[in-house]
């Protein structure tokens, strides 16, 4: 079972606010069809479980 995924990473600079300055955000995505639909199903069973 391969998932392929991409990142994206996101900083947020602002001179004023020291906190948000070291605030780093970094979200998946999945790389194609199979993978979206593999993380769909894991995403649909803990739903179900919980």
């Amino acid at each position: 079972m391969d998932v392929e995924l991409f990142t994206l990473l996101s900083t947020f600079n602002t001179v004023t606010d020291a906190s948000l300055a070291e605030l780093r955000v970094e979200t998946f995505f999945p790389a194609n069809e199979s993978s979206r639909a593999l993380l769909l199903s894991l995403d649909a069973e803990i739903r179900s479980v919980s």
